[in-house]
């Protein structure tokens, strides 16, 4: 109605399909700071890659042209990874994919500990790499888990 008025209407709002870009983007980035021994920034931006595909999930759930709910919205601005896949509705199919697939448990097990906080600490070059092969390595990786629901 807004915009039938001539009002322009912006928006910072991030879609979903721009949370996807972010969260590929964010694990080749990591992967290239790996590659350049650069393993703290590594670490940090592969988190990330797994925030922004949760935050994908999550904007799946949103229906077009309806008003989400305060309480969700407010709960997808987080950085907890365990509280995101929650908010994402996904912590059923987790828990069953999981209890199948122990490489994939074991990977999640690496990435829940990730925290947007590690800006602030020097991790070392086996965290990281932990990490991004949890992420997107060749066996069982976390983000096609998340990629087949966003």
């Amino acid at each position: 109605m807004l915009a039938q008025a001539g009002v322009r209407i912006t928006s910072r709002a991030t879609s979903r399909v721009r949370f996807q870009r972010l969260a590929l983007l964010r694990i080749r980035e990591a992967e290239a700071l790996y590659a350049a021994k650069c393993y703290s920034g590594a670490y940090y931006l592969a988190g990330y890659a797994v925030e922004c595909a949760l935050k994908a999930a999550i904007c799946k759930g949103f229906q077009r042209h309806s008003l989400p709910e305060r309480a969700l919205v407010q709960k997808a601005f987080v950085h907890n990874l365990g509280e995101l896949v929650v908010t994402a509705g996904l912590q059923r199919d987790l828990h069953d994919t999981l209890r199948s697939d122990p490489e994939l448990a074991a990977n999640w097990a690496v990435i829940r500990d990730w925290k947007e906080t590690s800006r602030y600490r020097h991790n070392v070059r086996l965290n990281a790499k932990d990490l991004i092969l949890a992420i997107s390595g060749q066996h069982s990786p976390f983000l096609e888990l998340i990629r087949a629901r966003w």
